[in-house]
């Protein structure tokens, strides 16, 4: 075989290895590029695996722990129940002023519906003293101007929820049959009724000019809100209950 010949062979050869090792370089690349990463934290540096696995690290059996049961002595028909009881009656009377701001003249207020809503509530014992906390959740409907012409003023209905809140500490000192008892259990609120009375006062009214009678817009009512609760004062106790004596 001549020089010739043997010199274009071995760049043939030289070309296929190139073009191989580009192939695998890209081949490479594009496995390395899928393969998740994964943080060294020896090294801080990313290193790349292509596999996942999860590692039990410990297990253990829990030992049982040792229960000694007893059973409650009682006579023949009688039973230990606990039972809520009512320990005090308390009627509070809570005065609330409020502002509300309108963002568009006001023709009058048709409705306005008040509910108590009792939020937080606390009794200490030792001051007698009963802690509330809530709102008067209060929904005013009322009618817009939009319009005036000479004989007719045009208007929409609409409503605006507002929530007021309140705070109030009473007095509200437990019977004496109950004092003697056990403390430990817990004194819990319950709302009975609720009753509220309000009177709204229209501030800066504006009369409407050119109508045929008088008539006032307003953007601003003053409430003063009187508001009563009825609250029982409850407390869980244990009650030993004869089955013959409330039979029927």
């Amino acid at each position: 075989m001549s020089t010739k010949h043997k010199h274009r062979r071995s760049q043939g050869e030289n070309n296929e290895k190139i073009l191989f090792d580009v192939v695998k370089v890209e081949e490479d690349t594009i496995i390395n590029e899928c393969a998740p990463k994964i943080q060294d934290s020896d090294n801080k540096s990313n290193i790349y695996d292509t596999d996942s696995y999860a590692e039990l690290l410990e297990t253990q059996i829990i030992p049982q722990c040792f229960t000694e049961s007893s059973n409650v002595v009682c006579k023949d028909g009688e039973f230990l129940c606990k039972l809520p009881v009512v320990i005090a009656k308390c009627d509070i009377s809570i005065n609330i002023q409020s502002i509300v701001k309108f963002f568009q003249p006001i023709l009058q207020v048709i409705n306005i519906e008040n509910n108590v809503i009792l939020n937080n509530y606390s009794y200490e014992r030792k001051s007698h003293n009963l802690f509330l906390d809530g709102y008067v959740r209060q929904l005013i409907q009322y009618a817009t101007v939009n319009k005036i012409k000479k004989e007719v003023i045009n208007g929409e209905i609409k409503y605006s929820l507002i929530y007021l809140p309140f705070q109030c500490t009473s007095n509200a000192k437990l019977e004496n049959c109950f004092e003697s008892q056990e403390k430990s259990q817990g004194v819990y609120c319950q709302l009975i009724s609720s009753k509220v009375l309000e009177t709204a006062i229209q501030e800066d009214k504006i009369e409407i000019q050119n109508f045929i009678v008088e008539e006032n817009t307003f953007d601003k009512m003053n409430e003063k809100i009187y508001v009563s609760l009825q609250i029982n004062l409850i407390q869980d106790k244990f009650i030993l209950i004869n089955k013959n004596q409330h039979s029927t």
